[in-house]
């Protein structure tokens, strides 16, 4: 399916994830000689790509060969015939709006106020998610405007909510000591979240730009999403807050480690202790608080790293 993707314009230059996403949403088909895939005056929603034959189209009307197409055939006529045994990819264009300018497919560029929302949802925590996952969370956002030097959040609050970097520059810092720079597509706030306590740094416009605030009931619905169904495993049981306890599926060549996390005394080091580990390793992630293990599970897999929540309990059969 990606192969036959990647024949059309629309779809020549996105990356690897992007095309998996909209792989999930195109089917192949295929249509006898002369019969009508769209009748003069239908109205579909999909769009749909010739891979092999030819078709008559209505208004304009023309003669497309498959060998020359490299665009959708419709939309963009009022009919379409088959003229040969032809076969066909049907997009359903709406859940991959988000990759596209105006939500159209075929569009050869992007809009630059919506590079943010691209580059956030090939990140790998979205990459994972179904399409009815994120277009919530992308209709819950809410916009604010911000002025150089303006504090988004500060150290010591408590923390009701999350952000995303939509357009300008920010920085994240400890009083003077600059700890991340943040830039569009960037999300950030969600540590306090996870682990229920203050916010653990500031965040400081560096020049004007927006912001996208996403609440905390929000941000936990994702969670859960994000650690139960985003790996298709099964819930073993639940326990209260962000923790979930699912079964880890076991992966041909790749190992499981355990991995112990600190309790609210040491959260701090939580991102440090990430640093070293094995990107090709999958992690069961244990501590005595639950914020601070789903936390952790949070930023490995922004890092692209396979991790679950596990129970407290130590198992044997971990390596």
């Amino acid at each position: 399916m990606i192969e036959n993707l990647r024949q059309f314009e629309a779809f020549a230059n996105l990356d690897w994830t992007a095309l998996m996403t909209v792989a999930r949403h195109t089917r192949q088909m295929r249509i006898p000689a002369n019969r009508w895939l769209i009748r003069p005056g239908q109205v579909l929603d999909d769009a749909f790509y010739l891979l092999r034959g030819r078709v008559k189209t209505f208004a304009p009307d023309g003669i497309v060969n498959a060998r020359t197409c490299r665009s959708a055939v419709y939309p963009g006529v009022d009919g379409v015939l088959t003229v040969t045994r032809c076969e066909w990819l049907r997009v359903d264009t709406s859940p991959i709006a988000f990759l596209l300018e105006d939500g159209a497919v075929g569009a050869e560029q992007q809009s630059d106020a919506d590079e943010w929302q691209i580059r956030f949802l090939r990140s790998h925590m979205m990459s994972q998610l179904a399409p009815a996952v994120w277009q919530r969370i992308l209709g819950d956002l809410q916009p604010r405007e911000c002025l150089p030097g303006e504090l988004i959040i500060e150290h010591g609050a408590p923390a009701d909510c999350s952000y995303i970097m939509a357009s300008g520059r920010a920085r994240v810092h400890l009083g003077k000591r600059v700890l991340r720079e943040l830039s569009p597509g960037d999300f950030f706030g969600e540590d306090a979240l996870l682990c229920g306590g203050p916010r653990n740094a500031s965040v400081t416009m560096v020049e004007r730009g927006c912001v996208m605030r996403l609440e905390r009931d929000c941000f936990q619905n994702w969670l859960e999403k994000l650690l139960v169904h985003a790996e298709g495993g099964n819930p073993a049981r639940r326990s209260s807050g962000a923790q979930q306890l699912i079964n880890t599926p076991d992966l041909p060549g790749v190992r499981r480690r355990e991995l112990r996390v600190p309790g609210w005394e040491a959260v701090a080091s939580v991102r440090g202790l990430l640093e070293d580990l094995d990107p090709a390793c999958s992690y069961v992630v244990r501590g005595d608080v639950p914020g601070i293990c789903a936390m952790t599970v949070f930023l490995l897999r922004q890092r692209g790293i396979r991790a679950w929540v596990g129970e407290r309990t130590v198992t044997a059969d971990l390596l």
